[in-house]
């Protein structure tokens, strides 16, 4: 069946007509001056950010830099962790008109077969690479007999931004290598082009409906297309905020990711299905409470088979939040094809429909059953994009609605993979009769009222989380994990409560089975774990003989799964992995876990390490629940089934129950839990709890710093933070005033004062402090009037901080709308807690006015704890390492900078701008 595009042409941006995508970060730079990105720390503490402007600034740095080098039209790897400066040096490649290669930076310093795989297909001519890990990289080129490749920080100094040229490139430039996730053996990396780029960003935009006033949030890594070019690249042709996380930080704390959509407001994110699950698996109900969902309008989820099941189960959990069913974005797509083919439309109801099972295989029409199986409705077709539904086989359409392989068509897809423009018939397919040339994308599907459904894959290809990875790269690698491997292996995909995961059955020697079994297994998991961040679900030993083989002698892999289902191949040993437990079903482990960590910490004497035996039997616990295995505390973590995610979960856990913070290079590097090392905490872990009215509290040292300006500058304004906005609707002067005392109230570091005690500043919290709240008529005010009125509310009047004055509050009533000005000392709060306050201040005064929900109370102690973990961290081993590190690294620097500046620098230090 020929499925052509029905969709009206998205709006003509300027953008849309740009040849390369240098000219459309460049055209963004010039029509907007807003933020490009913002990239949030774990902690939510940092949010560095660069406006367009900056952004089009720091590539054509990069780009003048690379060029500089001779690097124009070579390839580029881009080794760098998620960050701003990764976003910078990949669009550098761009504006050098290099092709960049995006790459996962080496887990824990080493080096995969991944790694070596692609750099041996791609043959780079330089590496970016942090500067932290020149040395190591040094030794990589070494490894690769490449001693010519260069290799570049972009931490330092880079060149002027006007020192950039243009280099001479089109649309039909390859722009970067995508090489498809998992492939080891035959890397294949998908030359996409400017052309490809430029219009499927064009595609996506259009049926995502994000602009300027759109929000964007992303976890995903940056190495992949749906996070490259679906998180990074779509925003800025669309130009859309976007707000930047590293993936480990969702993997780690899965809230994390809901908790900025809802304090952001923003518009469209998403992910691969299993996001969604691990979302409801590992957030409690009672963690959800005060998220606001209701403004997430596209909730993407593709790069792996998405699951009806899946779905309704994030629906139902959020809904109580304001997430709406019509906000799911089922979506289809490749590598190959740029990033997307198919999306549903914002707002269409249905996400999936039912089809009896034995209707769904190739050249059947799919046959409607209410307790069939449930197929996720794609969306239709992208625009100016096509799509046939062929019989590969035979080289023609299928029937109008019957199943086949899909294929595409259109200037998103790329002409080839790099170095192999022909391979396996990929690219170039003919229908029979027809001159148009097709991508294979190797997909089963159909199309029903005009929307294509996904069936399956036709080849073997394994989606793990959102990563690709080819059976026979798995093969080889378990087969090379053990000396008495060394017949046959299989690897499939199989489901495991919903989740799609990695099946390994092998064959092993007569008599070197039940003395070595376990021991082969424990092999084979590290293995993979090694050299493919991934742990197999099940390890299934077989006989020889056993794993079903054409004539010619080759496996057959879903002969050998439908043989396991049923039964009918004899097994000699079979190792599975339970699987994460769920955070709310049962509590029974958790609560074990915590009970016996609490146990053990307060057992220590105040000061005194807790008993690490101790310890490491907490951390058995919480991996046995993590693995779903019993745990062996002698044997290699990674052989009993812990690959990244897992690892990456297991360190979250400790870290929560416990304080300890364990080494992700340790767990990946075959590290048993004996072998771990523990930076225990120098004192006990207890959760915060509400300081009583009157208690003598620590400062923070941030606060400790803004009390030594304080003594050097008494009553400074330049520990102010002022701002102030014209309200254009009409105001209730007193239904605003009740809202910023219920600010004061809800929040104890807005009534908290400052203090001395035998020489030393503390804070206390005051039991209730009425609000700084002045209402004024301004309608005579001119405008030179009303700046300096404004001035003065900002630095006129210094805050009494040991009565806990904090912030205050001027509302000045004007004809052409009333200004409200707010100032708080940078004692309490910062430009964020600020922006997070006046978010804050709006919702509540809506819900003072009838106008809005009434908002949850806020977390107890959340700042005034911070004090006694800052603490704790520098009492600890790892405080003892981070300050030998700053000495080290401050060692020799000089007292006092010198700038070059417009006049002598003056003998006491002034914070008054100049000009």
């Amino acid at each position: 069946m020929y499925l052509p595009s029905t969709n009206a042409p998205p709006t003509d941006f300027s953008v849309r007509r740009a040849p390369t995508f240098v000219d459309v970060v460049a055209e963004r730079a010039t029509l907007s001056g807003g933020t490009a990105y913002t990239f949030v720390s774990p902690d939510r503490d940092e949010r560095p950010s660069l406006t367009f402007p900056e952004l089009d600034a720091r590539a054509r740095s990069v780009g003048a830099m690379l060029a500089a080098r001779g690097l124009t039209g070579e390839r580029v790897l881009v080794l760098l962790p998620p960050g701003l400066d990764y976003v910078a040096a990949f669009l550098g490649c761009l504006y050098a008109g290099t092709v960049a290669v995006p790459l996962y930076p080496p887990s824990g310093g080493k080096y995969s077969a991944r790694h070596l795989a692609v750099l041996a297909d791609s043959r780079p001519a330089a590496a970016l690479v942090p500067g932290s890990e020149l040395a190591r990289a040094a030794e990589l080129a070494e490894e690769l007999r490449a001693p010519g490749l260069q290799l570049i920080s972009v931490d330092g100094d880079l060149p002027a931004a006007d020192d950039w040229r243009r280099p001479r490139i089109d649309g039909d430039s390859v722009a970067f290598l995508q090489y498809t996730s998992g492939s080891t053996g035959t890397p294949r990396g998908v030359r996409v082009t400017h052309r490809n780029l430029v219009v499927n960003s064009a595609q996506i935009q259009e049926r995502f409906g994000s602009g300027p006033d759109t929000g964007v949030v992303s976890w995903l890594p940056p190495y992949h297309d749906m996070g490259l070019i679906g998180g990074i690249l779509q925003p800025v042709y669309a130009g859309a905020p976007a707000t930047l996380l590293a993936p480990t930080a969702f993997i780690t704390r899965p809230l994390l990711w809901l908790e900025l959509i809802s304090e952001l407001g923003a518009s469209i994110s998403g992910g691969p299905n299993f996001a969604y699950d691990l979302c409801v698996d590992r957030i409690p109900q009672e963690r959800l409470a005060g998220l606001d969902l209701s403004r997430w309008q596209v909730a993407f989820n593709g790069a792996e088979p998405v699951r009806a099941r899946t779905l309704e189960r994030f629906a139902a959990r959020m809904a109580p939040l304001g997430f709406r069913r019509e906000a799911f974005f089922p979506c289809y797509g490749l590598a190959e094809a740029t990033l997307m083919v198919s999306g549903r439309r914002v707002g269409d109801e249905d996400i999936a429909h039912t089809f009896a099972a034995d209707s769904l295989g190739p050249g059947r029409l799919p046959e409607p059953a209410a307790d069939g199986l449930p197929v996720v409705d794609c969306g239709p077709v992208a625009v100016d994009l096509d799509v046939t539904v062929a019989d590969a086989e035979h080289g023609r359409a299928c029937a109008p609605g019957a199943v086949g392989e899909i294929w595409v068509a259109g200037e998103n897809v790329a002409d080839g993979y790099w170095g192999k423009p022909a391979a396996d018939g990929t690219f170039g397919a003919r229908l029979t009769g027809e001159e148009r040339t097709y991508l294979r994308t190797g997909d089963y599907g159909f199309v029903r009222d005009g929307h294509l459904y996904v069936t399956g894959r036709s080849k073997d290809l394994i989606v793990v989380r959102g990563r690709n990875h080819y059976p026979q790269d798995l093969e080889t690698t378990a087969l090379a994990a053990h000396d008495t491997l060394r017949r046959g292996a299989a690897a499939f995909a199989v489901e495991q409560d919903g989740r799609e995961e990695i099946c390994l059955v092998l064959e092993t020697p007569h008599g070197h089975v039940a003395e070595t079994a376990d021991e082969v297994i424990a092999a084979v998991r590290a293995a993979l774990v090694r050299e493919h961040a991934v742990a197999p679900g099940s390890v299934v030993l077989v006989r020889p003989g056993g794993i079903p083989r054409t004539t010619s002698g080759k496996i057959q892999r879903s002969a050998t799964r439908a043989a396991l289902a049923t039964g009918t191949i004899k097994v000699v040993r079979r190792s599975d992995t339970g699987g994460p437990q769920p955070s709310g079903t049962p509590p029974q482990a958790a609560a074990a876990a915590t009970a016996a960590a609490s146990a053990v910490l307060t057992a220590a004497a105040p000061g005194r390490q807790p008993d690490p035996d101790a310890l490491r039997a907490v951390v058995t616990d919480l991996a046995a629940r993590r693995l779903g295995v019993s745990v062996d505390r002698t044997a290699p973590l990674v052989g009993q089934g812990l690959d990244s995610l897992a690892a990456v979960e297991l360190q979250a856990a400790v870290a929560q129950t416990t304080g300890v913070e364990l080494s992700l290079a340790e767990l990946l590097a075959g590290a048993a839990v004996d072998d771990l090392t523990l930076d225990t905490p120098a004192a006990p872990v207890a959760r915060p709890t509400p300081a009583a009215p009157g208690e003598h509290l620590p400062l923070t040292t941030n606060q400790q710093a803004m009390v030594f300006m304080e003594q050097q500058h008494p009553g400074t304004s330049a520990l102010h933070i002022s701002l102030a906005v014209r309200l254009l609707a009409d105001v209730d002067p007193d239904a605003l005033h009740r809202t910023f005392q219920r600010l004061v109230d809800r929040h104890p570091v807005l009534r908290t004062a400052l203090r001395w005690a035998d020489g030393e500043p503390y804070q206390t919290v005051l039991p209730h402090l009425d609000v700084d709240f002045t209402v004024e008529d301004g309608h005579t005010l001119g405008k030179d009037a009303l700046a300096a009125r404004l001035e003065r509310a900002c630095d006129g009047t210094p805050f009494v901080l040991d009565e806990g004055r904090v912030l205050r509050a001027l509302l000045l009533r004007r004809s052409d709308g009333d200004i409200l000005s707010l100032t708080l000392h940078h004692v309490a709060a910062d430009m964020w807690s600020m922006a997070l306050l006046t978010d804050e201040l709006a919702r509540l005064y809506a819900a003072e006015r009838g106008e809005g929900p009434a908002l949850p109370e806020p977390p107890e102690a959340a700042y005034l704890s911070l004090a006694d973990r800052q603490r704790r961290l520098l009492e600890s081993p790892r405080g003892e390492r981070l300050w030998e590190y700053w000495k080290a690294e401050l060692d020799g620097c000089e007292p006092v900078l010198e700038l070059p500046a417009d006049r002598p620098r003056p003998p006491c230090r002034a914070t008054a701008a100049t000009r």
